[in-house]
């Protein structure tokens, strides 16, 4: 019997450069206090994970790279002995980034939001982020980082996704998945809508991976 959890995820921050219209995280940017831990707690949280033995951490948000303690947060992880995911939209992976997730030499993977082909994303995530994002994997896979990809499916992309896994399946990735956006009780806008039953049975028989 496991006494202590393998992995644990982390949220360091709601902070995010993009706006998407179907992000739960966006509903806590509004509604809480907007207030951040300090350095020092996340550094003692950190360590405690360590001395109880856990695997491996996931550094989600928001975008992470927001966080303005990710730096000494990444130099904390480095050589120790948990292995981290960093969860990412794949827009601000520069050279310095990148850099320093491989340093730490303890990045099992990054795991980057790609939702369709350029159109559909940039309509949700702004002009240019395809292009972003892809250049941010191919910095990953050039200094031997896995990448994985997540996607989110919605009534407005749900018929392109077959065709999108395909390009997916090309690119120097280690793993894909979709989601399925589930948050219309939340009453937004009609972007990137919920699907209907029938949609997610169309979608479920081409046995994409969810």
């Amino acid at each position: 019997m496991l006494r202590t959890p393998l992995q644990a995820r982390l949220c360091f921050t709601y902070r995010c450069n993009l706006r998407c219209p179907f992000c739960y995280e966006r509903f806590a940017r509004t509604s809480g206090s907007g207030k951040e831990l300090p350095l020092s707690s996340w550094l003692s949280l950190l360590e405690e994970l360590r001395s109880l033995g856990v695997f491996s951490v996931a550094l989600i948000g928001g975008e992470p790279l927001c966080h303005p303690y990710m730096k000494p947060l990444l130099e904390d992880l480095t050589d120790g002995p948990m292995r981290f995911g960093l969860y990412t939209n794949g827009t601000l992976l520069d050279d310095t980034w990148v850099e320093l997730l491989q340093a730490t030499h303890r990045c099992s993977h990054v795991t980057i939001s790609l939702d369709g082909f350029e159109d559909y994303h940039d309509g949700i995530r702004g002009s240019g982020m395809f292009r972003r994002t892809l250049a941010g994997i191919e910095r990953l896979v050039s200094v031997g980082i896995p990448v994985k990809i997540a996607g989110v499916v919605s009534h407005d992309n749900y018929r392109t996704i077959p065709e999108f896994a395909r390009f997916l399946e090309t690119l120097p990735i280690c793993e894909y998945k979709f989601s399925l956006r589930g948050d219309a009780a939340y009453g937004e806008d009609e972007l990137c809508g919920e699907l209907n039953l029938e949609e997610k049975v169309e979608v479920t028989v081409h046995g994409l991976r969810f």
